[in-house]
């Protein structure tokens, strides 16, 4: 077995359980922020693993949950392609431009998206989200 193979092997798979187990761990670093109340769904298309939903339930600024699968009733629904959300985490893209070029969706509470960016966009965030994709295999 090679370095690379055993490096492969120490990561996650983007979108998988070992994933949001990792990134669940990751974001307890966040600080808090009575302003950030909000349940999204985000639904990834054209994956190596087809079709992905996912979610997101941030309360007070803190992510209290983030599981696979999906929300009963989401404030908002993001469907983005694989590999803008690849961009996305990684810093090589900004939602913005995702959202400029068609491949991401908003629908729901558009109050609740600024919400959202209140902790997505955060600096603390940015760091915790630059050490998760260092770990992932995209």
């Amino acid at each position: 077995m090679t370095d690379t193979d055993t490096k492969t092997e120490q990561r996650q798979r983007f979108l998988s359980e070992e994933y949001f187990a990792a990134f669940r761990t990751a974001v307890d670093a966040l600080p808090e922020n009575p302003r950030a109340n909000v349940d999204v769904q985000y639904t990834v298309t054209g994956g190596p693993e087809g079709e992905v939903t996912y979610c997101l339930s941030i309360r007070g600024g803190r992510i209290e949950r983030a599981w696979l699968g999906a929300a009963e009733e989401p404030d908002l629904r993001i469907s983005v392609d694989y590999r803008d959300l690849v961009e996305l985490h990684t810093g090589e893209q900004h939602a913005a431009s995702a959202f400029l070029k068609g491949t991401m969706r908003v629908d729901g509470d558009k109050a609740k998206l600024l919400e959202l960016m209140l902790v997505l966009q955060t600096a603390v965030y940015q760091e915790v989200m630059r050490d998760l994709c260092g770990r992932t295999a995209f």
